[in-house]
């Protein structure tokens, strides 16, 4: 009964599509599953009894996924809980397969090492497309800054040219009242030297039309306040 549980078990955690593997108290791996092994590059007759340390080499182990993987297995034993980490592994062509961990402290009453069960799930599709959506999100940023300065500019343009009027209105009205005054104030008095009817009426309608046109000067000049 305990073989066929053994061999129910074992085919339970090969077909699984997480890496999983277990460590007893001392972390030496006592079991894992096909996943894994891939993963790592662990020959099936040859993990079993060994730490990661002793499997990857103790040179080259700082650098190895093994050692990436054993990271946070005393913090998981420290809090004798859940322990939720990320791996990162890196391939021989330069690409990346990201990792969410699980590992879970089995410890006895008396507070001693049993065992420790690591889970990992692949994730590296879920990053890679928060990774685009996130380019996405900073090109995003980046045109409407670019945007936003521009119309900026535009306003600032729009705001000189404006200006730009306004003075230009301001000055000609300035400019075109005095001879317009003077106009006015000829024509009246040569209105007053005039003898002839014929004559008045003809300084009367110049005169009409320059206060007709000196009313438009000035309601220019109103404008032009009003804008500034």
């Amino acid at each position: 009964q305990l073989r066929n549980s053994e061999a129910r078990l074992r085919t339970l955690i090969d077909t699984m599509p997480d890496a999983v593997c277990l460590k007893d108290g001392e972390n030496r791996l006592i079991e894992a599953n096909t996943v894994f092994l891939r993963l790592f590059g662990l020959a099936e007759d040859s993990y079993r009894g060994k730490t990661c340390r002793e499997l990857s080499g103790a040179a080259s182990f700082e650098g190895s996924p093994l050692a990436a993987l054993e990271r946070s297995d005393p913090a998981t034993w420290e809090q004798g809980t859940r322990l939720h980490d990320e791996l990162v592994i890196r391939q021989a062509d330069g690409g990346e397969r990201i990792f969410e961990l699980a590992k879970v402290a089995l410890l006895a009453p008396n507070g001693a090492r049993q065992a420790l069960v690591t889970v990992g799930h692949e994730i590296t599709r879920r990053k890679q497309a928060e990774a685009e959506l996130q380019r996405h999100r900073d090109h995003l940023e980046e045109t409407v800054a670019a945007r936003t300065a521009d119309l900026l500019l535009a306003k600032e343009a729009a705001e000189a040219a404006s200006r730009a009027k306004t003075t230009f209105l301001a000055n000609m009205s300035h400019e075109l009242r005095t001879p317009m005054n003077a106009i006015i104030g000829l024509t009246h008095l040569l209105i007053q030297r005039a003898r002839e009817p014929a004559e008045r009426d003809k300084l009367g309608k110049i005169g009409h039309a320059a206060d007709h046109l000196l009313g438009l000067l000035n309601n220019i000049l109103d404008l032009s306040k009003i804008e500034s």
